[in-house]
């Protein structure tokens, strides 16, 4: 019987789904980037022109209201670690720094944004950051953001196009100038 019974509860223990991976959080408040991909960290191609507005949802994963600041910051690696900078530091991704209360299991839809352009060489960093205060202590947690060069059309390809573009309209100009001559020719 004591088998039957924990032959249960192990089974049990092996079907009952997991919570989805979370980011990163602190006082009970997480940051989880939404898409496809890593759930633990943003994977975003910066657009060479234009903004780019990146989802993700902020929770309160305990059963009582709690608050917290959420900022973007720059993050530069140092050596095996990472050293988050200021709010609003980053000079590629913006989310205004601000204070949001979540009542309990609070599930709330967020957006930071993205600048367009030509990054550096090398790899280029940011974060979201969580800020927790409890009395004199303020904790803090980041989600990375990692940056890499948006898709863009390769010069040859781009040179094809622009090739056959000016040989469909020459093609054209004479199509239509022999077309001017059997006219006039005729009549």
């Amino acid at each position: 019987m004591r088998r039957t019974a924990l032959a249960l509860l192990l089974a049990a223990g092996l079907t009952v789904p997991s919570a989805p991976a979370l980011a990163a959080g602190t006082g009970g408040i997480v940051v989880t980037p939404l898409g496809e991909g890593n759930p633990t960290s943003f994977r975003v191609e910066v657009p060479s022109r234009g903004d780019l507005e990146v989802p993700f949802v902020v929770s309160n994963v305990v059963e009582e209201p709690r608050s917290a600041r959420l900022y973007a910051a720059a993050v530069e690696r140092q050596g095996e670690s990472f050293a988050v900078g200021d709010p609003g530091s980053s000079r590629w991704v913006e989310l205004a720094d601000q204070q949001v209360t979540l009542e309990a299991g609070e599930v709330r839809d967020l957006a930071f944004t993205v600048r367009g352009g030509d990054l550096p060489d090398g790899e280029v960093l940011a974060a979201v950051v969580v800020e927790v205060q409890n009395g004199a202590v303020v904790q803090r947690a980041s989600t990375l953001v990692r940056l890499s060069e948006g898709r863009t059309v390769p010069l040859p390809l781009l040179l094809v196009v622009v090739a056959v573009v000016l040989l469909l309209t020459a093609a054209a100009a004479v199509a239509e100038s022999a077309r001017r001559r059997r006219a006039r020719g005729a009549g």
